[in-house]
């Protein structure tokens, strides 16, 4: 109920009082949303062409539903109040929204098989009703190491494919400056993205009267820091009373090898 309570002003914050959570968006909603962003444009494409590469920049939301009459007349009447100019297309089965493009990406909205709403660039969406409701993300090496690692039900999830990001960010660097007539510049060296692990995993979870987030990552190829768990004899001499604890195990060690 204080869930409620606080989404409700959000709602009613960002709708000027037209609508609340629990009596315009409750009825439809079934309580789960997930973000995905992926793959970027061509570290080339962005030094070269500018925000018009951003064209090609895949992201989508998901949002599951219970009921997706209401579900669909919502969203109907939103997009009719907001004035957006959106044409209707089939694909696969599904009834697709799809939206006047805008900066060079088409934004679409499908409702698939009463589970789910998938909003994102036509291209996203289109890949989230292909999926059939099987898609194969929790079974790549990368999740599905991460999703093994979470031993309790949760809240909230994150993933985040850590070395791919960096090597990109790494690649426009590069491209940028040599766009720009420069002298290419180094970005981050090798060495350095050796000691970057592969992904990294998020996930946060109520425990009795607190808020627990846990992360993990895979070892990096270039590996610092203590290698083996165990556990903390100074924890156990931390007041109950304390706000913030920190604890790191083989720290002389660690800083000399990095």
């Amino acid at each position: 109920s204080k869930l409620d309570e606080i989404v409700d002003q959000l709602v009613k914050d960002a709708t000027n009082d037209e609508q609340s959570y629990t009596a315009d968006i409750k009825p439809w909603f079934d309580g789960e949303i997930a973000f995905s962003v992926g793959p970027l444009p061509p570290a080339a494409a962005i030094a070269n062409d500018g925000p018009s590469a951003l064209g090609s920049s895949r992201a989508l939301a998901l949002l599951s539903i219970k009921d997706q009459a209401l579900a669909q007349a919502w969203f109907d009447a939103t997009i009719a109040e907001s004035g957006a100019k959106t044409t209707s297309e089939s694909y696969n089965g599904v009834t697709l929204t799809v939206f006047e493009p805008e900066d060079g990406v088409t934004g679409a909205l499908a409702l698939i098989d009463g589970k789910v709403v998938a909003a994102g660039d036509i291209t996203s969406v289109k890949a989230a009703v292909d999926t059939k409701g099987t898609s194969g993300f929790a079974s790549e090496p990368g999740p599905k190491a991460a999703l093994d690692s979470v031993d309790s039900d949760h809240v909230a999830f994150g993933y985040v494919a850590l070395r791919s990001l960096m090597d990109w960010s790494n690649d426009l660097n590069k491209e940028s400056s040599s766009a720009l007539g420069g002298a290419a510049m180094e970005g981050i060296s090798d060495s350095v993205l050796k000691l970057v692990p592969d992904w990294t995993a998020y996930w946060l979870r109520f425990e009795s009267d607190a808020i627990v987030m846990e992360a993990t990552a895979p070892r990096a190829e270039t590996a610092t820091g203590p290698t083996e768990n165990r556990r903390s004899t100074i924890a156990e001499h931390v007041p109950a009373t304390a706000l913030f604890a920190a604890n790191t195990h083989d720290l002389g060690k660690s800083l000399k090898e990095m």
